[in-house]
């Protein structure tokens, strides 16, 4: 007799006192009265011994049956509270939330909005680690990823929240000691800020001409936007941002944008979750709450919307 059969016979055992017979006890449990007489019996056979009185006129406990009946409803008290538990968790987004994004976009555009998320959902604990590497979101035990591009694995979900644009920049100083580059072509007589790679060197233009693809060089070769960033804000030539990362240097004019014609690539921002059913409410509140947040016409491209762009 397996364990989930002797707990289902138990909570049928206790329902059979509770109500005073077996065909009470069957109505309340949608089993007929055969079925349950069959479950005490089983019961009965596994512990060895017996558990009922029983008489034409009524069911009593045995000494061991009403001892036997306090276990039992104790387990189907605490079986009940822990689906209780459990659908309060699905319907209240609390818990922790383990949260995995890339450092640029972490640091810049995640960890700053992360007061707002707990002032809406302060039962959600938010455990944010940042990274330069890919992520095994089940064997990492992550509940949701936030990253650039769709993500190559198929088992996970992918919800797009928004979408960033690789823009190329300059500081102000660098442009007035250099000149201002009118077209991609001109990259070839600049100092160019590259990422580490094989595609790092290869940037890919689109305009009303046709594409361009430019091979570039440069004084300077990183692994990380980060350091991208504070090398072409300390003048050290021209480099592709994301532009959620270069959003405010050019708002407040530290840093220049080129090429206006020229169409810059986009990047989708998704929302990545390992499983398609039972998402927790602390995974959809979040991925709301950064939805919302970004939104499909994000604040940074505001900036390249209102003419911030050189030609």
């Amino acid at each position: 007799m397996s364990l989930t059969d002797r707990l289902a016979d138990m909570a049928v055992f206790a329902r059979v006192l509770e109500r005073g017979g077996f065909s009470a006890a069957g109505r309340d449990l949608g089993l007929s009265t055969g079925a349950v007489s069959k479950a005490v019996a089983r019961l009965e056979a596994h512990l060895q011994v017996r558990l009922l009185h029983r008489t034409t006129r009524k069911l009593t406990a045995t000494e061991a049956g009403h001892t036997f009946h306090a276990y039992c409803r104790e387990v189907v008290a605490q079986a009940d509270e822990a689906e209780q538990h459990l659908g309060q968790l699905q319907a209240t987004p609390r818990g922790t939330l383990r949260l995995a994004v890339p450092l640029a976009f972490g640091l810049v555009q995640v960890a700053p909005r992360l007061p707002h998320l707990r002032a809406l959902y302060p039962e959600i604990e938010v455990e944010l680690e940042l990274r330069e590497s890919a992520v095994d979101m089940v064997g990492g035990g992550y509940d949701l990823l936030l990253g650039l591009g769709e993500p190559a694995d198929e088992s996970l979900v992918a919800r797009r929240l928004s979408t960033s644009r690789r823009i190329l920049v300059a500081s102000p100083a660098y442009l007035a000691a250099c000149g201002v580059p009118q077209h991609p072509n001109d990259l070839a007589h600049h100092a160019c800020l590259t990422t580490l790679g094989p595609c790092g060197q290869r940037w890919e233009f689109t305009g009303a001409r046709g594409n361009r693809t430019v091979l570039v060089q440069g004084p300077v070769r990183v692994n990380s936007d980060l350091a991208l960033r504070e090398s072409v804000l300390a003048g050290l030539g021209i480099a592709r941002m994301p532009s959620f990362l270069v959003a405010d240097e050019l708002a407040a004019g530290r840093l220049k944008c080129l090429f206006a014609d020229w169409s810059p690539t986009a990047e989708g921002i998704y929302a990545c979750y390992p499983h398609r059913h039972h998402v927790p409410a602390k995974v959809r509140a979040a991925i709301d709450f950064f939805a919302e947040a970004y939104g499909p016409a994000p604040h940074w491209d505001e900036v390249l919307d209102h003419s911030q762009c050189h030609c």
